[in-house]
């Protein structure tokens, strides 16, 4: 039985990441909510809008494109789901010359679980004129936990304890005065069974890493326009991570570079 859910668990996960992406990057900005009953008693509850989307239900799900933040979380009477996910499309300015920048999306995610939790978070960024982009994909529980990259991406583990799951991923894009375009999504999903808890709600923000004197504007107008100062903890995670931002952005211009 915890094998069916679990399966169950992986293929509604992969279509909510594929209907935000498909969705989000058709439209250029989108946000979107759900929370469900894995067992179906109470169905399920779906929110979507341009930058800002919230439900609750067996789950509590918020994405809010103008803070940079998702929020889930599962309530422990419940079997059930809670999915928060948005998407949006930058374009750069600000170009002193024709050369090739890296544009960086770090998310710090940060949350606690008992008993059966598992959860996904996947960030990518990819410039439509180009194709280049990266991925970072995170799928964990209490027995297993599975780390994704693609392109210009890392993630920094910094804790996997119960009551501290502490993490970073970071996705670089290249773009130019003539390919001044970023589409990016990101994505959180959590999962867990009565009378167990998952909380992911202080919460998983994404910042942005500009070269100097680049600026940027979002289909939606509002990305990032509310973003607040990080809390103490965060700005630990994202100082861990640039440990190896270094790394990633010298490979993101490598294979920016043309042949």
């Amino acid at each position: 039985m915890q094998h069916l859910k679990s399966t169950h668990f992986a293929k509604s996960i992969g279509l909510g990441f594929a209907a935000v992406v498909c969705a989000g990057w058709a439209s250029t900005a989108y946000a979107g909510a759900s929370c469900y009953s894995d067992d179906g008693a109470l169905g399920g509850v779906n929110d979507s809008g341009a930058a800002f989307a919230t439900c609750s239900l067996t789950g509590v799900a918020t994405a809010d494109l103008a803070g940079g933040t998702l929020r889930a979380s599962k309530l422990p009477a419940w079997y059930g789901t809670a999915e928060a996910d948005f998407s949006d499309r930058l374009t750069l300015s600000g170009f002193a010359d024709d050369a090739i920048y890296s544009v960086g999306f770090s998310e710090s995610v940060h949350g606690a679980y008992s008993l059966a939790g598992q959860w996904r978070s996947l960030l990518r960024a990819t410039n439509p004129w180009t194709g280049a982009g990266s991925s970072a994909d995170v799928q964990a529980s209490q027995s297993f936990y599975v780390p994704q990259t693609s392109g210009a991406a890392v993630i920094n583990l910094l804790s996997l304890a119960p009551d501290d799951i502490s993490y970073v991923m970071t996705v670089y894009v290249p773009v130019s005065r003539k390919t001044p375009t970023i589409d990016f999504s990101s994505s959180l999903s959590v999962l867990d069974y009565a009378p167990a808890f998952i909380d992911f709600s202080n919460t998983s923000r994404v910042s942005l890493i500009l070269p100097a004197g680049l600026t940027f504007t979002s289909a939606s107008g509002v990305f990032l326009t509310q973003a607040g100062v990080p809390e103490v903890g965060t700005w630990i995670m994202m100082i861990a991570g640039l440990g190896l931002t270094g790394a990633a952005l010298r490979r993101a211009r490598w294979l920016a570079t043309p042949a």
